[in-house]
């Protein structure tokens, strides 16, 4: 725990990493999902939002607010669950708008809250890495270069297993550790985010019962900015954990997860 003095050092975190920023992407995915469904021309209960409704749920998001997390949160007391508060909270915020009321019920379809989850931690990764951590990065490495470039002939004792060894200069070993950091930089920026969006069991069950017709896989494809991996599970390997592809879609047998015993797979 940091003190309260230090506080100040991690103040650019707290609207990306925290409470408060994990609900505002839960909202924001679960808006995203109910926009997805309405252009879906085979959820013929659904039609395609009006631009005022769009307008509505964006602002919804866009206007998300500390009251409205203390709201969910109030909901969450009654029940007992933070994804399906966050589901009850749009459908309260939507409430009187007859547009909506024959479509709020498709708010959070088919969704396990693994779906919501693994959206929201990865937009919560990818506006932390983008916002935050590349940018401080950049600056850090420039400030090597330029520590580099003004002692490049200012000379120092070099080391090697702790005892006085041949003479180096101050820059090469700044230019040392930008060369490290812009690597260390450019290997993050380069992580892929993943997101899933495929039910409880990563079949896409419901999905599949209610609207047979629709290809799931292309339809349930994130649009924010995460890549979908081939297979996923409730729980989705965020932390680079890839599945092994399966060679085609629902109905057909999935290859096996890495990591898992005959055994296993057999139960």
């Amino acid at each position: 725990m940091l003190r309260a003095k230090k506080t100040e050092i991690v103040d650019s975190l707290r609207d990306v990493f925290s409470e408060y920023g994990l609900m505002r992407w839960r909202v924001l995915v679960e808006v995203r999902w109910l926009q997805c469904l309405a252009d879906e021309p085979a959820v013929a209960e659904l039609a395609p939002l009006s631009s005022v409704m769009k307008d509505v749920l964006n602002h919804i998001v866009d206007d998300f607010s500390l009251d409205d997390a203390e709201r969910i949160k109030n909901i969450e007391s009654t029940t007992n669950h933070d994804v399906k508060a966050v589901e009850y909270f749009l459908k309260e915020r939507t409430q009187g708008n007859a547009e909506i009321d024959r479509c709020r019920e498709f708010i959070h379809f088919a969704c396990t809250s693994e779906d919501t989850n693994n959206l929201a931690y990865a937009l919560m990764l990818k506006q932390g890495r983008a916002e935050i951590l590349l940018p401080r990065m950049d600056r850090l490495v420039t400030a090597l270069e330029q520590l580099a470039l003004r002692n490049a002939d200012r000379p120092m004792l070099a080391r090697t297993h702790g005892q006085p060894a041949s003479p180096t200069t101050l820059g090469k070993e700044m230019a040392n550790f930008a060369y490290r950091l812009r690597r260390a930089h450019d290997k993050v920026a380069n992580v892929e985010i993943l997101g899933k969006m495929n039910g409880a069991v990563g079949n896409y069950n419901a999905h599949l019962i209610a609207y047979p017709e629709i290809n799931w896989p292309a339809a349930a494809r994130p649009r924010a900015g995460c890549k979908r991996p081939v297979a996923a599970r409730a729980v989705h390997p965020q932390a680079r954990v890839r599945a092994q592809p399966s060679g085609g879609g629902p109905g057909r047998r999935s290859a096996p997860m890495p990591g898992t015993s005959k055994r296993a797979r057999a139960s």
